[in-house]
């Protein structure tokens, strides 16, 4: 008779079952999870930012978010050189690069925050009256809402579309290395951002918006780039928002 024991497979030829665990976003596709973020930015960015009416704001949603589809499934599905790679993966996230940033930007505001004051600088003085008023929803729109929708859009979006029109024009026009490819599209999302916070007030006060806000949006694209993971912009754009708001309330109005 043969024992019950020698019926059952040995447990050393058995594979090891293997969890399945996703840091992104949702349990989404990547063509899935950046097409959904794009449309819902977007919207976010041209209605609570822009005061855009919620069907014009939702056209334009659905155009952006039609882009990232195509050029995820053209030009971005490995076929290419171009880089396939999910912007939310909260595994990458350093929150050590964050606290040393942080540290950095306090003191910094610091001492700019008492520079501007004294020489009485328009757009602080102007911010910082905003934000002696109390309104809540701009801490909230500031800190939370504009750093997830601008890191959506500028170093997300509008990032891999001008590295699309570089790679495009690469192969069709004339030679751009991937190098440089990826330095312009770096310059050009920054001057992008430092372009919508303009406020066509005076030429002073927008030549040093201009200038403070793409300093700021192209090295937050270096530290998005650096660390793999939208959320590292994301974070550390809220971080700068906080510190600043902060700086404003004291030395601003």
């Amino acid at each position: 008779m043969i024992p019950e024991i020698m019926l059952l497979p040995s447990l050393s030829h058995v594979p090891p079952i293997k969890k399945s665990v996703s840091h992104s976003f949702l349990t989404l596709s990547e063509t899935q999870e950046k097409t959904l973020a794009v449309a819902l930015a977007s919207f976010a960015f041209l209605t609570l930012q822009f005061g855009l009416s919620s069907l014009t704001a939702g056209y334009y949603a659905l155009s952006l978010a039609a882009v990232t589809l195509l050029s995820q499934e053209t030009l971005r599905n490995g076929s290419t050189s171009l880089e396939c790679k999910r912007w939310f993966d909260l595994s990458k996230l350093n929150t050590e690069d964050l606290k040393d940033f942080g540290i950095h930007v306090s003191v910094t505001a610091l001492f700019t925050g008492i520079f501007f004051n004294a020489a009485k600088i328009g757009p602080i003085q102007e911010i910082g009256a905003f934000l002696a008023s109390g309104n809540p929803y701009f801490f909230l729109l500031a800190i939370v809402i504009a750093p997830i929708t601008e890191e959506i859009l500028f170093r997300g979006f509008l990032r891999e579309r001008v590295e699309d029109t570089l790679f495009l024009t690469n192969r069709y026009i004339f030679s751009v290395s991937a190098s440089t490819q990826k330095k312009i599209a770096h310059i050009a999302q920054a001057l992008l951002f430092g372009a919508v916070h303009l406020q066509f007030k005076s030429i002073q006060t927008d030549l040093f918006i201009f200038a403070i806000t793409s300093n700021i949006g192209y090295k937050l694209m270096k530290i998005e780039d650096e660390a793999g993971t939208i959320y590292q912009s994301i974070c550390t754009h809220s971080l700068v928002n906080a510190i600043n708001t902060l700086r404003l309330l004291c030395f601003g109005a």
